[in-house]
């Protein structure tokens, strides 16, 4: 178990302004009090490094003609070009040049002629006009007519892009401000800090602006450097730059997942969520890490390939200010659809923290050591003193519903597919084999199972064994060192939840009808059942209810759903609490449920959520393999490891066994098993058919083979940082932990010797660091 650590306040505490009512209802917050503060954020990696410092060449001098310099400190000169309201940054370790704007754009042959005015603009916004959804660019509708305006500030620069459309009507030119946004940059040692202030923006109400594009072109790269763009998508994946290969499409990643609060009633396309909002670029022995510090939540990261739109690799944030929804209006005869917007728009910052690194540390990599860092620094992320043997993290289904019938009359009732009983059991047969250090996920133990209603109470499922059942199970692995983690929805409930009312307790959605979550049906991929999102305004009563409830079995650890694998925001008009507010809430009361508790598992790892979690369960270990893509990397447990136990999806459910195992070894990993106690026939007639190869007698020998297998390969660095991994060949990989010791997967059906390194097909080794 981790000591407690303290995070550090990037967010205001919650401020909750009404009275706090008996039964749980919507509280009514100041909205400014939510949004993420960081004006006395400040953080550098290398603040005590020394080195020579160079200056521009002839050439470099040649490209920044017409740049003025605005700012600098011992790491970086910042420039802007009145001409075009470009800048460009010096690195002054490296040499390295940044340009937010090509400078030969002009003679880019990829491009569309039409669209040059985008590739010269540092702003795009994306906004609706009637129903019309219309696209513009601060270049054409700003800086080529005069209208913007820039200061040079104490910390740097700040432009201002009045949004001008100029019009005819008869015969007379007519000029109209569609909108005004402000771009504020600043030097932080190594770091640019690139912010639009929400609160200054000037718009109608009329066409409000969906999503601010922000320096979409800063550090793209042609074919011909050596180099990549780095994706949070998934555990992180990389865009090679390479002639001759091309995207039939871009990337578009959505920072936490897309917006879950909007019912989806089809199963959007499978893809892994993107669970840290950066994103890098490398240029030959150069790099950055972009950090998105205010407005993460609002955030999408998009990227293209070189030959695609340009000449040049690109990855930039898009910021969504206001979210919209379809919305279907009128009757049968006269049906239709509309956009409709978010009532109140997000009035924070949008800021971007834009990290060079040392040549030494820009690869993906060095990234990720910046990123942890930065995490350590900002977010109080700690290492764990781990255990001599390696954890096992196991999941038991307790109680799931199903139809049953008494005198011939039908009814729902409880049944168990893991008793307290059985999970004993389970549990013995384990320690007897040597496993002894296990953490427990239990599901389904209260409040009707699976389909858990709102935990403002908690009774225990008589079908696993009821309280005395439950409370046995709880001592048993007090008494044997096994982390006991029962599983708690806060966040959504099913309808006619006991305590639930959906009329001042559920979330909204845009439309101001309730929001839904969907369960999906894995034939048709569409919804066949659905829960309630509760409003964020209602979590921290929910909460505290709960505590006291569950707090009578003396239960020290507690696994927490949803709240860091999605983001469920509240569009009800006039008392909107968008993602960015609702992140907010979700880290205030996960600050709580630490203090609360000795031990937090999560079922999700979104970087707001990490740090709190002793155990993450359901991260990520590939990418989506977009076609845009190159391969993924590890990325994710680049950052967390030797910080928080991980696992990915249950071995048990993999689509091939071996390569998963195989992928778990190269990531550093925890092997995690998802089982049950009764056989198939228990979940004949049942909306859970899908656990029907979750026997716990059909998996305990393979699972245990497996634990010892990884104990072998991991025990030895399970708390320690991991610093590096490389490709050494065509589907052999290295990852090698701060003390030295590298672990080498072979993917191949053959063996691989090389580099020093051997490794027999389809298996893995390990070479000892000196710490040994």
């Amino acid at each position: 178990m981790r000591s407690k650590k303290r995070i550090l306040a990037l967010a205001t505490v919650i401020a909750v302004v009404s009275v706090v009512l008996s039964s749980c209802s919507k509280t009514v917050f100041d909205a400014q009090k939510y949004i993420t503060q960081t004006e006395n954020l400040t953080f550098s990696k290398y603040q005590d490094k020394t080195f020579t410092e160079v200056t521009p060449t002839a050439e470099q001098q040649n490209l920044l003609s017409g740049y003025q310099q605005v700012k600098q400190n011992r790491f970086l000169t910042l420039y802007f070009c009145q001409e075009n309201a470009a800048v460009a940054v010096f690195d002054h370790r490296s040499g390295k040049l940044w340009f937010s704007n090509h400078p030969d754009i002009a003679t880019d042959t990829v491009i569309d002629p039409a669209s040059l005015g985008i590739y010269q603009s540092q702003l795009l916004v994306n906004y609706i006009d009637g129903q019309n959804t219309k696209r513009i660019d601060s270049y054409t509708y700003s800086v080529s007519n005069g209208a913007f305006r820039y200061e040079v500030t104490d910390s740097g620069l700040k432009v201002t892009y009045p949004f001008v459309e100029t019009t005819t009507e008869d015969d007379k030119e007519k000029t109209t401000q569609l909108f005004a946004f402000t771009m504020v940059y600043s030097l932080e040692e190594e770091s640019l800090l690139v912010t639009v202030p929400m609160d200054q923006a000037e718009y109608n109400q009329n066409m409000p602006p969906l999503q601010l594009e922000v320096l979409p072109h800063f550090g793209g790269c042609p074919n011909s450097s050596d180099g990549y763009l780095l994706l949070p998508d998934g555990s992180g994946a990389l865009v090679g730059f390479q002639e001759g290969k091309y995207a039939s499409s871009n990337y578009y990643g959505a920072v936490y997942g897309q917006d879950e609060s909007l019912n989806i009633e089809e199963k959007p396309l499978s893809v892994k969520k993107v669970a840290m909002p950066v994103f890098g670029v490398r240029e030959n022995n150069n790099g950055f890490l972009a950090i998105i510090e205010d407005g993460a939540a609002l955030a999408q990261i998009s990227a293209s390939r070189a030959g695609s739109l340009s000449s040049y690799n690109e990855v930039y944030p898009m910021f969504t200010t206001f979210s919209s929804q379809t919305i279907e209006i009128g009757n049968l005869e006269t049906a239709g659809k509309m956009t409709g917007t978010q009532s109140t728009p997000y009035g924070g910052t949008l800021r971007t923290r834009y990290a060079f690194l040392d040549t030494d540390e820009s690869d993906y990599s060095g990234m990720a050591g910046y990123y942890r860092a930065y995490l350590e620094s900002t977010a109080g992320l700690s290492t764990q003193k781990a255990a001599d043997r390696l954890p096992l993290n196991l999941e038991m289904i307790g109680a799931i519903d199903k139809l049953k019938s008494t005198l011939g009359i039908k009814y729902t009732g409880t049944v168990a597919l893991t008793s307290t009983e059985d999970a004993e059991r389970i549990l013995s047969e384990l320690l007897q084999n040597n496993i002894k250090n296990i953490n427990l996920r239990y599901t389904g133990w209260f409040n009707n199972g699976l389909k858990q209603e709102l935990p403002t109470s908690v009774k225990v499922e008589k079908a696993i064994g009821g309280k005395s059942g439950f409370s046995s199970l709880a001592d048993f692995a007090n008494k044997n060192g096994i982390g006991f983690y029962p599983s708690v929805d806060f966040c959504t409930t099913p309808s006619g939840s006991s305590g639930f009312n959906k009329f001042n307790m559920s979330a909204r959605q845009i439309d101001q009808k309730e929001a839904l979550v969907y369960i999906y049906d894995y034939v048709s991929q569409q919804g066949k059942d659905s829960r309630y999102v509760l409003s964020p305004s209602v979590l921290s009563e929910v909460i505290a209810k709960f505590n006291k409830a569950y707090g009578k079995y003396g239960v020290s650890g507690v696994c927490v759903d949803n709240v860091a694998s999605k983001i469920l925001a509240d569009y009800t008009k006039g008392d909107t609490i968008d993602r960015e507010m609702t992140v907010n809430v979700y880290r205030e009361l996960l600050a709580g449920l630490d203090e609360q508790y000795q031990s937090l598992m999560l079922d999700g790892g979104f970087s707001y959520a990490a740090p709190y979690a002793d155990v993450i369960l359901n991260t990520a270990f590939e990418s989506s393999g977009f076609e845009i893509t190159d391969r993924a990397v590890p990325f994710y447990q680049l950052v967390y490891h030797g910080s928080v136990i991980y696992s990915g999806e249950p071995l048990n459910l993999s689509y091939d066994y071996d390569t998963a195992f195989l992928k778990m070894i190269e990531y550093g990993g925890v092997p995690y098993f998802q089982l049950m106690a009764a056989d198939g026939s228990a979940i004949k007639n049942t909306d859970y058919s899908y656990y029907c190869s979750n026997n716990y007698n059909i998996w305990k020998e393979k699972m245990i083979a497996a634990y010892s297998e990884a104990n072998q390969a991991l025990a030895s660095v399970q708390d320690a940082r991991m610093i590096k991994h490389e490709q050494l060949a065509e589907g052999v990989y290295q990852t090698t932990y701060e003390d030295g010791t590298a672990v080498i997967v072979n993917y191949n059906d053959t063996a691989y010797n090389g580099n020093g390194v051997t490794a027999e097909a389809r298996n893995w080794s390990v070479r000892k660091g000196s710490a040994e």
